[in-house]
């Protein structure tokens, strides 16, 4: 698929709890492409899901480690 297909079937995946089929597609995604920084976010939106808080502060201090601007999301 298309990126952009990835991200909307990952989202419709979260949006329906399921979560483990997200967080795949997601992390497919990002290995492709580590500097996407909307999939890392919702990557750690799935974690905070998952009750994975610590994977998912890893995840959320990385961006804003590369982008400052992103700290308040």
């Amino acid at each position: 698929f298309s990126p952009l297909v990835d991200i909307n079937l990952a989202r419709l995946n979260y949006y329906a709890g399921r979560y483990d089929e997200a967080f795949q597609l997601l992390t497919e995604k990002s290995a492709a492409n580590p500097e996407d920084l909307k999939t890392r976010y919702m990557l750690g939106l799935i974690c905070l899901q998952q009750q994975k808080y610590a994977e998912a502060e890893t995840i959320f201090q990385e961006i804003y480690a590369a982008n400052k601007s992103l700290g308040i999301a």
